[in-house]
């Protein structure tokens, strides 16, 4: 037996008994402090939960006002813009009515007289020959219809590099989006010819994007990047195409023509 255990055996004094009381009843008076202590401790943890959940919601909140504001500039030069191309439009089909009507003075002119185009050039040459290019350039012009493509990563860095690349392509209109409820907004807002989209992002994943997109915009071409190939995810994510990282520059703007062809193909 050690020197403690006997200790505590040995008979109490009737001092050390009365200090073991007085400690007793200290520790009984200091119980509900204690207690008090305790809980108090465990709301100020409760409340510091609290106002972390409310930073973030205001973080949120204010994420989501930000991107309310560029989606109303946006919009506000989306409009800007086609009401220019409205009245570009107007004003080259006027001219185009006018050239043709012209033209067909001058061949007019020929059939009557006898005299051929030719014979008539020297007569109209200037403005034969303008009347001619300028009728030529209005009507590729006129018919021309500009190609939206979206592209959809939650990289700005990737975002970027793809908008600057698919830029080149003639006639190409980038469109960019952050993630996929993004992409989801901006497909309501656009007639988009061609969708590009990252797999993983947060929130809505590539592959449901174009399942989603399949089935409200089935003639848009769908095309997919991944960083991890699976045999079944073109099928899965109903991809026309599935592009495996890194990605070359050449390949996406190669993929990316041959999509829009068939999309202009398929109308």
């Amino acid at each position: 037996m050690s020197e403690e255990e006997v200790f505590d055996q040995r008979p109490r004094t009737h001092h050390e008994a009365k200090q073991e009381q007085q400690l007793s009843e200290i520790e009984a008076l200091l119980r509900p402090n204690l207690i008090a202590a305790e809980n108090t401790a465990a709301r100020v943890e409760r409340i510091e939960r609290i106002e972390r959940a409310q930073e973030g919601a205001a973080a949120i909140a204010i994420e989501a006002r930000d991107s309310i504001f560029e989606m109303r500039a946006r919009f506000d030069t989306a409009e800007e813009q086609r009401e220019e191309v409205i009245a570009e439009l107007s004003r080259n089909t006027e001219e185009l009515r006018k050239l043709k009507r012209r033209v067909w003075e001058v061949r007019k002119v020929a059939s009557t007289t006898g005299a051929s185009v030719e014979q008539l050039r020297d007569r109209f040459f200037e403005e034969f020959d303008d009347a001619g290019k300028r009728l030529k350039d209005l009507e590729n012009a006129t018919g021309t219809v500009r190609r939206r493509v979206l592209v959809v990563d939650d990289e700005p860095d990737q975002r970027d590099m793809y908008e600057r690349v698919l830029g080149q392509i003639p006639d190409a209109q980038i469109i960019t989006a952050k993630n996929g409820l993004h992409a989801l907004q901006l497909l309501r807002a656009h007639d988009i010819d061609l969708l590009i989209t990252d797999h993983l992002m947060p929130g809505l994943i590539g592959e449901d994007l174009l399942i989603l997109a399949k089935e409200r915009y089935p003639r848009m071409r769908r095309v997919l990047v991944t960083g991890n190939y699976d045999p079944g995810l073109v099928r899965d994510a109903q991809a026309h195409e599935v592009l495996i990282k890194p990605v070359s520059l050449d390949v996406l703007q190669r993929i990316a023509r041959r999509e829009l062809r068939r999309a202009r193909s398929d109308e």
